[in-house]
């Protein structure tokens, strides 16, 4: 059993005849036959079930253009909500930095304040009259180059046991050694 040309050996169709000869002059007429009808029928349906997936792959292809835009719409928002948040958030630590800094500042000063005047009242005392007696002797006055750790520092360092407190007018904080 012979097939009917390729689309009849594609189907597995069988048992057809093949057309008869054509003679020349009509060679681009159709030929008249059961199996080129079969055939022919086999293709426009082939053609309806291609025509209808290619209509439904172009509404797929619409719905995912139509929801990749949506996520890209979604996408920008959230990028752009995103840094407005990151810089709130710079914001806010630079803020935090900034009274951080004060704070340390404020600290660092009031530290100097209360060693500058520690250093005054150490070197009033050495003028001062101690212990309320008018007739105590007074020791003599410590001369500045020794109050400040100069070659006759001993007094400063009797008082704080073997340390010293090194303080810079620079606004650093005063740190004992």
């Amino acid at each position: 059993a012979e097939s009917c040309g390729l689309l009849g050996r594609h189907l597995g169709m069988t048992g057809c005849d093949p057309p008869p000869p054509r003679r020349p002059d009509r060679q681009s007429l159709p030929a008249r036959g059961g199996c080129q009808a079969v055939e022919l029928k086999a293709l426009r349906a082939e053609v309806m079930r291609l025509r209808g997936a290619s209509e439904r792959d172009a509404k797929e292809k619409e719905e995912l253009v139509r929801r990749v835009d949506l996520l890209k719409a979604e996408l920008r928002r959230v990028l752009e909500e995103n840094r407005i948040l990151t810089d709130a958030v710079d914001q806010q630590k630079c803020r935090l930095a900034q009274a951080t800094a004060r704070e340390e500042a404020a600290l660092r000063e009031s530290a100097l304040d209360s060693a500058r005047e520690l250093f005054r009242s150490m070197l009033d005392a050495g003028g001062a009259v101690t212990g309320g007696s008018a007739s105590a002797p007074t020791p003599p006055p410590v001369p500045p180059a020794t109050a400040l750790g100069g070659p006759m520092s001993g007094a400063f360092r009797a008082g704080s046991m073997g340390g010293s407190c090194s303080v810079s007018l620079y606004g650093e904080t005063p740190t004992l050694a």
